[in-house]
């Protein structure tokens, strides 16, 4: 932990950059994206409450959701239940950004990896949540 607080600001930028990199198309290269997120994910948990990083790590974790594989999805969507109280305020942007993934996505790839995320983002929050935001009725 204190190896991945002091030297955060290398690291985050170059986990972002493999991330918003073109996308896997060889199982190594998946394995490679998934231990990135996961990677990422962990870091943020060091990160203060309130810094702007966490903010953009989340934003980068949703845009991954798209690559059509299921561990990179699954990873993810575990990052994501750690990550949701320290961006509460900004739940109300990420459920219909989700939903317009579930929805309509591009693929399946794409409406499947909305459903994961959107799972983790409910999980972290609560089940009571599904209501709130109007994912059930």
């Amino acid at each position: 932990n204190s190896f991945g607080t002091k030297h955060m600001n290398v690291i985050l930028p170059t986990l972002d950059k493999l991330l918003s990199g073109p996308k896997p198309t060889v199982p190594s290269q998946h394995r490679v994206r998934q231990s990135v997120v996961i990677f990422m994910g962990s870091l943020s948990h060091l990160l203060p409450q309130g810094d702007s990083r966490i903010r953009s790590v989340v934003k980068t974790l949703i845009e991954a959701l798209k690559t059509p594989s299921e561990p990179i999805q699954r990873a993810i969507s575990t990052c994501l239940v750690k990550m949701v109280p320290y961006v509460k305020d900004q739940v109300d942007k990420i459920i219909p950004q989700l939903l317009k993934y579930v929805l309509s996505g591009d693929n399946y790839g794409q409406k499947r990896g909305g459903a994961f995320g959107l799972a983790g983002v409910i999980k972290g929050l609560g089940i009571s949540s599904l209501k709130k935001y109007n994912v059930i009725d």
